[in-house]
């Protein structure tokens, strides 16, 4: 579609082929794409799971008469902005009234959420130096522009603190990046964001980075998590009623906070060092993963028995997952392998490194 819509702004008629289970998906993305609407060529069913026999009828019998009513029209889209309409009152009434507005407009994650009310937002804006209006950037597939309002407004929503606000604005930051893209956080697949966090503001601001690190039950951790798919709901479009297509997915994450006073006792330096940034920064990395599991007892007599057994544990909790990227995306198989102190301990105490430890994976 993306292909079609540079097309179509320049004069030339296009018709999109798409699935019947993709329409909505696809008068979804299309705002973003900077197109009112974009002329759609329906494909009957879906292509995996018809006969050839089958396929072939539905193409000559539906898409071909649509592909040619397509291209001898002259295109009608025409280049639209979609901003994000956050100043605006919503809701009034009270708390269970608000929430019922709120998930009537699909706003909510289907758990009550705290109404966004302009005390509450104007007091989150004030742990920024930001200018509430200041545009973040544009995030697909919906065309919306991500705030430093809207972010305070999501974060009200999820029960955060004001004092997360720099967490938040960061993780905007991040969903902006068109290295990260956004918008495919909706595919088939359905990775889900795990937000890793490093620095000073995990004492500061109470994450937990001990005992149940991936276990909600701490606010901070909870409920920055819940913020990122309320954001991505909201601002980003990524929702089940349209851009969403995933097959299954997975509810959101908890934050994970990394243990770098035990990083410090080990002698090993802390996952925001290995991306480039300096020890002690406060830094937010943002990664989508499609599965997970825990890799429960780990045995070995010396450190490569111990690395044989991870290895083996990572390929059985990932393995579709390295055949579809060597077959399809090679490069992108880069799996988050998360130790105990203990374990890493144990690793370090037997004389590997943590570049060790990486290399024989």
């Amino acid at each position: 579609m993306r292909a079609s819509a540079i097309v179509e702004k320049v004069g030339i008629p296009t018709a999109t082929l798409v699935c019947d289970g993709f329409l909505g998906q696809a008068a979804a993305i299309t705002p973003g794409l900077g197109i009112e609407s974009l002329p759609i060529a329906r494909i009957v069913g879906h292509v995996d799971g018809q006969s050839h026999q089958e396929l072939k009828q539905n193409v000559e019998e539906t898409t071909v008469a649509e592909v040619i009513e397509s291209l001898i029209n002259a295109p009608s889209a025409k280049a639209i902005s979609n901003f994000y309409q956050d100043n605006e009152i919503a809701a009034q009434g009270s708390f269970d009234d608000i929430n019922a507005v709120f998930e009537e407009k699909g706003w909510s994650d289907g758990i009550p959420i705290i109404p966004p009310t302009a005390d509450r937002v104007a007091l989150f804006l004030e742990q920024t130096p930001d200018d509430p209006n200041r545009i973040i950037g544009v995030l697909k597939p919906s065309g919306s522009a991500a705030t430093v309002r809207n972010v305070a407004i999501n974060g009200i929503m999820a029960n955060c603190r004001p004092e997360y606000m720099p967490v938040l604005v960061a993780i905007a930051e991040v969903l902006s990046d068109p290295e990260y893209g956004v918008e495919h956080s909706g595919d088939t697949t359905g990775g889900e964001a795990l937000i890793i966090l490093n620095g000073p503001i995990i004492k500061t601001q109470k994450f937990n980075c001990t005992g149940a690190a991936l276990r909600d039950g701490y606010r901070a951790n909870t409920s920055v998590g819940r913020f990122l798919r309320l954001y991505l709901r909201n601002v980003a479009g990524i929702r089940p009623d349209g851009a969403d297509k995933v097959t299954f997915g997975h509810t959101w994450r908890v934050v994970l906070a990394e243990n770098e006073r035990e990083l410090q006792n080990i002698g090993w330096q802390p996952f925001s060092s290995d991306q480039g940034f300096r020890s002690g920064e406060n830094i937010v990395t943002l990664g989508r993963f499609t599965s997970g599991g825990g890799i429960g007892s780990i045995f070995g007599n010396d450190p490569l028995e111990i690395v044989r057994y991870l290895a083996d544990g990572l390929v059985r909790q990932t393995s579709w997952e390295l055949v579809f990227t060597v077959g399809f995306a090679q490069g992108t198989y880069r799996p988050l392998l998360v130790l105990s102190p203990l374990v890493a301990n144990t690793l370090k105490i037997s004389g590997m490194s943590k570049e060790d430890l990486r290399k024989h994976l």
